[in-house]
């Protein structure tokens, strides 16, 4: 009995040194097991026994909607992600039978298939140093959570290279797709379509949107409502009355707020209609035929941190005033219009942070003509403060006492002030050795003093830009014709 026990005993001792033996060798040999099936993100996971030449070379994962049509107000589409695969053959053979199927893996976990996407591509065939690009697309399933994804191809062999017990490869795109893109709209009702707004609340939108030839591609009617763009487009066909944004005050609205919205090729970018109270703050106005903003008997307002660009008219304040317009980038044809007896505000006072045009202070506005030239680069700065020294007359109630001036971002030469005039006696100039400055675009100039009242009125009215008052007692007029039914008065 005892004799058993010893033998026993002597058994079990045996065993453990063999585990003691065994398990370093274990954990190396499963190391080098999850070494050959681990996958890089970028690269292709290929084997001693993968499918023979073939790599994936690329594969990229665009998240899109704007092949999707209309999309009712505040409704969340399904999202569909555009595939594009490329793989290579780089050998001297005929590569047949391929099965290449598509994957998300969530980043940061790529060792686990998230999602298997649609169907696949079966019995595809590579010819020596082919390459080919596959595409493909699909609806995101609404169950997978919102977050940072990545592409997995997985190409497998044809029947042939299975019973040779060919391996797949693997290969993890490095771009991200952000699932839920579309989706997540910060608590703001979701916007992809053209529509009539009438509750009020934030908005946000969620794509560019197309309204060809519609009057009011957004048109806004209860107050309290802000539509941030989020830096998407909002285009149209020009008709004379297409609108980017509409904002229809019948009974004077009022909160209103548009942001990081953009305009182009339209007729208007902004109308507001007796609005009292809104803020258009870090949008883009560029290439309207009519009109960037349009105020139309509307106070109260502030237009600040815009671009305006490449309009036939960048700002038109009608039956307007009190509002306040600083910090903006004008540049075109003509740059601002306001009714005569209409008084608003074109300036801050100047305070310390990066203006409009990159400058050190902000104040007033930048104004530029068409062609990137115009007051705020010839008009002197000799202090380089960032301001013009003299101010930007619209007409004589709408003054930009603080322009921007642009010379201390370049290296241009300032041009000398054009010589003082004798206002007694307008067919006699004081002497100078100065040489005068003509207008840039004119077909007749008359010096006038700074009293005098001047009042434009032609059929069809005409827009007048006074492009510098740099003397007190003497101003540069241009007049020229544009089809509008106002009448101008400066």
């Amino acid at each position: 009995m005892e004799s058993k026990r010893k033998g026993k005993n002597i058994l079990i001792s045996i065993l453990s040194s063999k585990k003691k033996i065994l398990l370093p060798f274990f954990l190396i040999t499963t190391l080098m097991i999850v070494g050959t099936l681990g996958i890089v993100s970028g690269e292709t996971n290929q084997s001693s026994r993968a499918i023979p030449s073939v790599t994936v070379v690329d594969a990229k994962g665009t998240l899109d909607i704007s092949q999707i049509g209309e999309i009712p107000l505040g409704q969340i589409p399904d999202e569909r992600i555009w595939i594009t695969t490329t793989v290579a053959n780089n050998g001297n053979q005929v590569v047949s039978g391929l099965r290449i199927r598509t994957f998300l893996v969530k980043e940061g976990r790529e060792d686990t298939i998230s999602m298997q996407l649609g169907s696949d591509f079966r019995n595809e065939d590579l010819k020596p140093g082919e390459i080919k690009t596959y595409k493909n697309n699909f609806l995101v399933s609404k169950q997978l959570k919102p977050g940072n994804y990545k592409v997995m191809i997985r190409v497998d062999p044809g029947a042939a290279d299975e019973d040779k017990k060919t391996d797949s490869i693997e290969y993890i795109g490095p771009q991200i797709v952000n699932i839920g893109a579309y989706a997540e709209a910060g608590g703001a009702v979701p916007v992809y379509s053209p529509n009539k707004i009438e509750t009020p609340g934030n908005y946000l939108l969620m794509r560019d949107i197309s309204g060809g030839d519609l009057d009011s591609i957004l048109k806004i009617s209860a107050s309290g409502i802000t539509i941030d763009g989020g830096g998407h487009t909002i285009r149209g066909v020009p008709t004379g009355y297409t609108k980017g944004i509409y904002v229809d005050g019948g009974t004077n609205l009022n909160s209103i707020v548009i942001k990081n919205c953009k305009f182009e090729g339209i007729d208007f970018g902004l109308y507001l209609y007796r609005v009292d109270g809104a803020t258009v703050i870090n949008c883009e106005f560029r290439n309207c035929t009519n009109i960037g903003l349009r105020f139309d008997q509307s106070r109260s307002c502030t237009i600040t941190d815009n671009t305006i660009a490449d309009n036939a008219l960048g700002l038109g304040l009608f039956q307007s005033s009190g509002n306040t317009v600083s910090n903006n980038y004008f540049k075109n044809n003509f740059n601002a219009v306001v009714n005569e007896g209409q008084k608003n505000i074109w300036s801050t006072e100047p305070h310390p942070g990066q203006n409009i045009i990159e400058g050190s202070t902000i104040a007033g506005n930048a104004w530029f003509d068409q062609n990137g030239s115009g007051f705020s680069v010839i008009t002197p700065d000799l202090n380089h403060d960032g301001i013009a020294d003299a101010p930007y007359s619209i007409n004589g109630e709408n003054i930009d006492y603080y322009p921007l001036s642009s010379i201390g971002n370049t290296e241009q030469i300032v041009p000398s002030p054009p010589p003082q005039i004798n206002t007694q006696d307008n067919s006699t100039p004081v002497e100078s050795s100065e040489e005068i400055i003509e207008p840039e675009r004119n077909s007749t100039s008359e010096v006038i003093s700074p009293d005098t009242n001047v009042t434009v009125e032609s059929i069809p009215s005409p827009i007048l830009e006074n492009s510098s008052l740099l003397e007190r007692d003497t101003a540069d007029l241009t007049v020229i014709q544009i089809n509008t039914t106002d009448t101008i008065c400066l």
